[in-house]
């Protein structure tokens, strides 16, 4: 600690937290997500993984953090779906208004793993998508 700066890798650090160097977050594993709700807390890590073996129905972000990056990794192992929480009572936003639909034709056997990123937008109380990446195999 250096005037009230605490600096990761360097003895000078210049902002409030000054990393110096790569750092990682641990990633959470939620596992199967059969169908109907998908609850993601982002207090337990700011990237989460679900495997997708039915629709999800309802999704509820939870505990985002002004500024917060969150990723959320989605892997598909059938044609399901996600129905995103967007509209003017949603917290999800997508760009103009649509959304990023998961990967189809997947099965157990070759699934396909899609990453949704999210900027949280305390202001707004939304989680606004910035990134999407589809059909890894």
């Amino acid at each position: 600690i250096t005037n009230d700066k605490v600096g990761i890798g360097t003895t000078d650090p210049q902002h409030a937290l000054d990393i110096q160097g790569a750092y990682y977050s641990r990633m959470v594993q939620k596992g199967d997500q059969p169908g109907a709700t998908l609850n993601i807390d982002w207090n337990e890590g700011n990237i989460q993984h679900v495997i997708l073996t039915g629709n999800i129905t309802t999704v509820n972000f939870t505990n985002g953090r002004s500024g917060g990056r969150y990723v959320l990794i989605v892997k598909q192992t059938g044609s399901y779906s996600i129905a995103w929480p967007t509209g003017p009572t949603g917290n999800v936003r997508f760009p103009g208004g649509s959304t990023f639909n998961v990967s189809t034709g997947a099965s157990p056997t070759a699934p396909k793993t899609d990453y949704f990123g999210f900027l949280y937008n305390g202001v707004d109380g939304k989680y606004d998508s910035v990134a999407f990446s589809a059909a890894f195999f």
